[in-house]
Parts: C-alpha cells; sequence; structure tokens
C-alpha cells in the first residue's frame, strides 16, 4: 500500500504488539488501526483482515454478503467496507481467493496474493 501504489507496507503482529514497516521506517504499537492511520492517515479495522484475505467476514455485524456457485463468499459488507473477492484457488483443501479489494472510508485497497502457503 502506498501513495498512488508507489509502495509497499507490511504490518505484522506479534502478540500483542504491532509493527509498521515502510522501507527502514519501523514503528510498533498496541493498537493495528491507529497505528496505520497515524501514519498513512487511512482509517482500516485491521484486524479484520486477518479474515478478510481468507474469503470470509469478520466476527461482528455483517451488513451483506453474497456467495458464487460454489459457495466462495464473492461479496461482503462489513464495517464500512465493501469487499469483493475473486480468484481462488484450492489449497490444501481450502479455496482461498488471490484477489481482494476494500473500498470504503474514502480509499480503495486491492490485495493481490499471488502464492498461498498454509
Amino acid at each position: 500500500m502506498g501513495p498512488l501504489g508507489a509502495g509497499t507496507v507490511l504490518i505484522n503482529k506479534s502478540g500483542n504488539t504491532v509493527t509498521y514497516q515502510d522501507g527502514p521506517k519501523k514503528i510498533s504499537a498496541t493498537n493495528a488501526d491507529e497505528l496505520l492511520q497515524k501514519q498513512t492517515g487511512i482509517r482500516l479495522p485491521v484486524n479484520n483482515l486477518y479474515y478478510w484475505v481468507r474469503g470470509l467476514p469478520a466476527p461482528g455485524k455483517v451488513n451483506s454478503e453474497q456467495h458464487d456457485q460454489y459457495n466462495h463468499l464473492v461479496q461482503l459488507k462489513q464495517s464500512g467496507y465493501a469487499i469483493t473477492f475473486g480468484n481462488f484457488t484450492s489449497v490444501k483443501g481450502a479455496d482461498l481467493p488471490g484477489i481482494i479489494r476494500l473500498e470504503g472510508n474514502g480509499v480503495m485497497i486491492k490485495v493481490i496474493i499471488k502464492n498461498w502457503s498454509v
């Protein structure tokens, strides 16, 4: 994620500590949502990403969801975001999305997963 797709940031969680890395810059905190907003200006429910990248709704209220003929979750509205999932691939018996697009809070984020490791 970066301005106009010009870069990548890494967010890593270990225990209660979240680390944001943008190139050589590393910052740690205990609240991932606040850390990301402070560093990038983007409001994103980071904890929900754990579920969303797997093609699952996060715990909590789901506004709407749609499934395809294979029961893949292909559209989800949750936490102020519209999430679409596509390009599913089977990995050790689980169908996982290869493309996730999130739109909400004035941002659009596209996640492309080239290779799943389970």
